[in-house]
């Protein structure tokens, strides 16, 4: 690490010590990539009691993960004098906390034909490895069962369970379960457009997600799935929303 990258970081905490030393409780959801994450997020984080709307990239079974985060929200001036919470969102598994005791954990999964063809949309934009279907496929598949294992492996931390489509569909119910099982009022569908919103590398990149509220977003209709990866997917899909239902730690 350069002089100039450890100064950047030891700065806002000589300027806010406050901030960095006080305590937070945490937020974290659980997805998949083109999950309509990052609206959420921005909805959670838009409130004035959480900090965090984009995804810090940070490896959450990892030491000083906590402190990591605030450092990137001071950087960021996105660390709020009134924030009792701090918001991240994990859409890998080599990010997942190993531990779910010390987070208010929200998972949300979207169905799989969707959540394909906008992972293999991306791919094909950004020019990645995700614009392959067998590989974005791999993925969605891999994730919602390493959401599973995690949430298993911590049956006595109770989750909020919602699907992209309720989210989307039934917005102002959604958010009123959201908001009393984070412990905070008022949720709104409505969000400002931040620094880091719509940039790559922390979150949707499209132009729908300055659209500053929930908005329905069109299909990927020029991108068709084989029929026996997407079989596999949707058969997958119902067997987690099966299990996760099942979870007496399910809230």
């Amino acid at each position: 690490m350069t002089v100039k990258s450890r100064l950047k970081k030891i700065v806002p905490i000589i300027c806010d010590p406050y901030k960095f030393f006080r305590s937070y409780q945490k937020i974290v959801l659980l997805s998949h990539m083109r999950g309509r994450t990052s609206v959420l997020s921005h909805v959670i984080g838009g409130h004035n009691e959480i900090s965090g709307y984009y995804e810090q990239h940070v490896e959450h079974k990892k030491k000083f993960m906590e402190e990591k985060i605030k450092i990137n929200l001071l950087i960021d001036n996105e660390l709020k004098a009134g924030s009792r919470y701090l918001y991240d969102k994990v859409l890998h598994s080599n990010s997942d906390p190993q531990s779910l005791i010390l987070y208010r954990v929200i998972v949300m999964v979207r169905e799989p034909e969707a959540s394909i063809k906008s992972i293999i949309a991306m791919g094909k934009k950004q020019g990645s490895k995700w614009s392959d279907m067998e590989s974005a496929v791999t993925y969605y598949k891999s994730r919602l069962s390493d959401i599973l294992c995690l949430l298993k492996a911590n049956p006595a931390v109770p989750f909020c369970f919602i699907t992209t489509e309720y989210f989307v569909n039934n917005t102002e119910d959604c958010l009123n379960i959201l908001s009393g099982f984070i412990g905070v009022k008022d949720l709104s569908p409505d969000y400002e457009v931040q620094e880091k919103t719509s940039k790559r590398f922390f979150g949707d990149t499209s132009e729908n997600i300055r659209a500053g509220t929930v908005i329905k977003t069109k299909s990927h209709d020029d991108i068709v799935l084989d029929k026996h990866l997407l079989c596999s997917s949707n058969i997958l899909y119902q067997d987690f929303i099966k299990q996760v239902n099942m979870l007496p730690n399910k809230v």
